[in-house]
């Protein structure tokens, strides 16, 4: 049901201060308009509120998360230098449509986040809709001068980001 797309195109680098190595695959599924069709037929809920995602999620087509799993680990391992004996796991996979009026938003969901401070943790992004809506931003937190949270660095980093917050 879902291909890659044979003439998907890579792009490979490193960013920030501390070299963190990306890499960005455009185009990716052959068959774009079936998934965003598949997205859009979803059952999408407001149940993850805890995390404070600002949008409704549902859970992620199993077939579709299987392609994209088998294409991009080999990459993965290879970018990410990730041991072998770790195993892929993406249990938080899921389809997110951002719903909540900037207005509305909490001050939480207006500052940078991390997911965890495991450097073989990784966010999968795949933008489905047409057009340009901005995509992610990598940030360096001003008074550490961290790009990545660690386990080694999380607790000054935890002092400094909310020493700095007004409640």
């Amino acid at each position: 049901m879902f291909k890659i797309n044979p003439d998907a195109k890579h792009s490979f680098g490193h960013i920030g201060h501390e070299k963190t190595p990306i890499f960005v695959i455009d185009d990716l599924i052959e068959n774009i308009t079936d998934l965003s069709l598949t997205a859009s037929k979803s059952i999408m809920s407001e149940s993850h509120l805890s995390t404070g995602y600002p949008g409704k999620r549902s859970d992620i087509n199993a077939a579709y998360k299987k392609t994209i799993m088998d294409y991009i680990y080999p990459i993965m391992l290879d970018v990410y230098k990730i041991p072998t004996s770790l195993s892929v796991n993406s249990d938080n996979a899921c389809f997110s449509s951002l719903s909540k009026p900037e207005n509305k938003l909490s001050p939480f969901q207006c500052i940078p986040h991390l997911d965890s401070t495991n450097r073989f943790y990784f966010a999968v992004m795949h933008y489905i809709n047409e057009g340009d809506f901005g995509g992610t931003g990598f940030y360096r937190h001003s008074p550490t001068g961290y790009e990545n949270i660690t386990e080694k660095n999380v607790s000054n980093y935890d002092v400094k980001f909310y020493s700095l917050l007004d409640y």
